[in-house]
């Protein structure tokens, strides 16, 4: 039960991400302005608040099943997926929750090309930070698989 239950946050979260990169972002990019101004501030602001919780509650499910799988066969991918999902809440911790608490803060009324191209590089940093979730949850179903 613990393992599907992990799948699912994870699994989730990850579909989160993936949706924010191929389909969000790019409409974003298509909005006037000041429009682009208010949903990145909305959206920023909303993920600041929920995804740290979410991070952190799939990284606690990650290490219980790898615990509960100690020694058993599949261990070792659990093990890197643990690892990597240590390493993506690194890369949001130092990347891309200073970016987002800036793009949180916008002013819709001066939004200027500065915060575009604030907007840019958290898009960047998060194409990266999704190919490391999408690694981890990969090590996890295959580590639970076997």
């Amino acid at each position: 039960m613990l393992e599907i239950v992990t799948t699912i946050c994870i699994g989730v979260l990850v579909g989160v991400e993936f949706a924010l990169v191929v389909f969000i972002n790019p409409i974003l990019w298509k909005l006037e302005s000041f429009s682009q101004a208010v949903a990145i501030r909305v959206l920023a602001a909303r993920m600041g608040k929920l995804m740290p919780f979410w991070y952190l509650l799939s990284f606690g499910f990650l290490i219980a099943v790898g615990v509960r799988r100690h020694g058993m066969p599949g261990y070792g991918w659990v093990l890197a997926a643990i690892v990597i999902w240590l390493v993506s809440l690194l890369l949001t911790l130092f990347m891309l929750a200073p970016v987002n608490i800036r793009l949180a803060l916008v002013n819709a009324d001066t939004f200027a090309d500065g915060v575009k191209l604030e907007h840019v590089k958290w898009d960047q940093f998060y194409r990266v930070h999704l190919v490391v979730v999408l690694l981890a949850l990969i090590c996890f179903l295959v580590g639970v698989r076997r």
